[in-house]
């Protein structure tokens, strides 16, 4: 005899993100038997209709399993789309920054690492997001998933995009970076060998690796980096970027190097260096070095001796000068002149506005009466004051360029100083922001700056 299941009291729980649902069977009267469909009518008084195992509800009623909770019943949980991702085929995280070794110095030859890539060769893969799949509870209602999303596709340039978006190829042969979510790849020139007069000069709209070394009366041009493997003699380097001279450079009083970035490398000996940015080397010998940012010169035994040395912000050295008290001058911050130059800046702009609005009110007055009555002359004059408008207007826009670059020097030299970790010798004469102060005898572990009129000194921490 069936089971009368409506005041029968087995119960049946269901879990709280209802994906589940127990059973617990109370024995049946005498001369009662459990039928499966019993069992589906419980569930069906508590609304589990979807995700009921048959198969535990047999293994219940053969083994009469009474007054234990079972699982019954299971809902199948939604999956969640994936976001699309991007398979970098090359290192963007290559570090540019040269090791320290344990002596404080620099091992440059870790440095200028480039990824190199060949036209068409592909760099990146694209997987577009998942949309998900959707899941129901043993109430048999949908658990919506939520879809993955994609990706924008990667700005840059220097490479293409397959028509399914998910392939990025090198358009050229160079150098492939990938920073702030930007890709690209821009001409690389390498050459395996030497730069001497077998190759001649070399001259390239992009980087240029050389992985030998650079000889005496040889000239190297590039719009971008210039990284160099092996040692330079008496050449010239000139790039739009940073120079990195992996094994450093003898000059010979002839070498020259001019960087719209920084220069790096292992030593520099009688050479000249401008760079916009910093200059950093493990010793530097008998060099006439500018630099509109920092010189460092690092390591236990970095030598800052002979030559000039001139910076906005900050010279940084190990050892400065020698004992055989070899004459050199350090300059960090501006000098006095500077402020004259900005002066002269600010009164021409002034005097160029005046002049602007001089012409303006001209141009105002000759157009109301050629309003009234057109005159050739009048007309040939106005077209003259507009010129001269444009040449000032020209002439303004380049003066507040140069009024803004004093301006920045000025304010990065504010706190210009010399910081020696070591020593510096007698010999050596320092100039900050226009003061001068010759060493007269050798100072240990101290930092040089100007303050109230003079240059000071006071121990580093």
């Amino acid at each position: 005899m069936a089971v009368n299941v409506t005041n029968n009291r087995s119960m049946v729980r269901i879990g709280p993100d209802m994906t589940q649902a127990f059973i617990t069977l109370y024995p049946p009267e005498e001369g009662q038997v459990y039928e499966e469909s019993d069992l589906r009518d419980i569930l069906e008084q508590y609304g589990v209709v979807e995700g009921i195992n048959r198969e535990a509800l047999r293994n219940i009623l053969q083994n009469k399993v009474y007054l234990q909770e079972v699982l019954v019943a299971e809902g199948i949980p939604a999956v969640d789309g994936k976001d699309g991702e991007y398979t970098f085929l090359f290192n963007t995280t290559a570090d540019t920054k040269p090791k320290i070794l344990k002596d404080g110095s620099v091992d440059y030859t870790s440095m200028g690492k480039i990824e190199v890539v060949g036209e068409g060769q592909e760099i990146v893969y694209y997987t577009p997001a998942t949309p998900g799949t959707d899941g129901f509870n043993v109430k048999g209602e949908i658990i919506k998933c939520h879809p993955g999303r994609d990706l924008p596709q990667i700005k840059g340039k220097g490479f293409r995009v397959s028509d399914d978006k998910k392939v990025y190829t090198a358009a050229v042969t160079g150098k492939v970076d990938y920073q702030n979510n930007r890709l690209v790849v821009s001409n690389l020139l390498t050459i395996d060998g030497d730069v001497n007069h077998v190759t001649g000069d070399i001259t390239f709209n992009g980087d240029i690796l050389i992985r030998g070394n650079v000889s005496t009366g040889m000239s190297v041009n590039a719009t971008g980096n210039i990284t160099v493997d092996g040692h330079v003699e008496a050449a010239s380097l000139e790039s739009g970027k940073d120079i990195v001279l992996k094994n450093g450079m003898q000059g010979g009083g002839r070498g020259e190097i001019h960087a719209g970035g920084d220069v790096s490398g292992k030593f520099f000996e009688q050479t000249t260096i401008y760079a916009k940015g910093s200059v950093n080397a493990n010793a530097i010998m008998n060099c006439q070095v500018i630099s509109e940012q920092k010189v460092i010169v690092s390591g236990r035994m970095g030598v800052l001796v002979g030559g000039s040395v001139n910076a906005v912000e900050e010279v940084d050295a190990t050892m400065i000068g020698n004992m055989s008290e070899v004459k050199m001058t350090i300059s960090v911050g501006t000098e006095k002149s500077l402020y004259s130059k900005l002066k002269a800046l600010e009164d021409k702009i002034r005097k160029n506005a005046l002049d602007i609005e001089k012409i303006t009110m001209a141009i105002k007055q000759i157009n109301a009466i050629l309003e009234r009555k057109p005159q050739a002359e009048l007309s040939e004059k106005k077209m003259q004051l507009l010129r001269t408008k444009i040449e000032r207007d020209t002439q303004t826009n380049s003066l507040l360029e140069s009024k803004e670059r004093i301006e920045d020097v000025i304010e990065r030299s504010a706190l210009a100083k010399v910081v020696v970790s070591k020593s510096i010798f007698r010999g050596t004469t320092l100039v900050i922001n226009g003061e001068r102060k010759h060493i007269e005898s050798e100072n240990y572990n101290v930092t040089y700056c100007k303050k109230n009129g003079e240059i000071i000194s006071y121990p580093n921490i």
